[in-house]
């Protein structure tokens, strides 16, 4: 039997997109398997996972500037922060906060990517960016394909920070 319709198989089960979710039912969620964790997914490997073969093809529904779900977020961000680019309710989890006197930014990011950097820039103008050089922790969470990134910003007045994502 083949792992991905083996349901006796771990390599055929992953997680639901939607709390509660159904095992059985239909999801628009990324399958994840073994052959895309630890650092070897790349893009094209998560275009084939997460849209149809009719849309593979279609860079405006799956290359990385397109946005199907009209959340806002597209692919390449989707990809970046393990949400789901065809479920408009799965967004990126991204937020900042005031803790320890210091503002801190913290998001969810995918760590099995082979072709992803990550980073975030600040500017005081909104027009001159550069790299943060702020301190940044990469810490374990509870998914294998999923890493929490806290990023300590500056706490000059009137920064401005973007998070920028890049295929390498």
């Amino acid at each position: 039997t083949d792992a991905i319709t083996d349901h006796a198989s771990p390599e055929s089960w992953g997680a639901s997109s939607q709390p509660g979710g159904t095992p059985s039912a239909a999801d628009d969620a990324v399958v994840v398997t073994t052959s895309n964790v630890g650092g070897t997914l790349n893009f094209a490997q998560w275009q084939t996972n997460a849209f149809s073969t009719d849309h593979v093809p279609d860079s405006t529904i799956s290359g990385p500037e397109a946005d199907p779900d009209q959340d806002g977020f597209v692919n390449l961000q989707e990809y970046a922060f393990a949400s789901s680019p065809n479920n408009a309710a799965s967004t990126p989890s991204i937020t900042i906060a005031w803790t320890d006197n210091q503002a801190k930014l913290t998001t969810i990011l995918r760590s099995d990517a082979a072709d992803l950097t990550v980073g975030v820039e600040k500017s005081t103008n909104l027009i001159t960016w550069t790299k943060h050089d702020g301190n940044s922790n990469d810490l374990d969470n509870a998914q294998a394909d999923v890493l929490t990134r806290v990023t300590t910003l500056d706490d000059a007045e009137a920064t401005h920070y973007r998070i920028v994502t890049t295929l390498n």
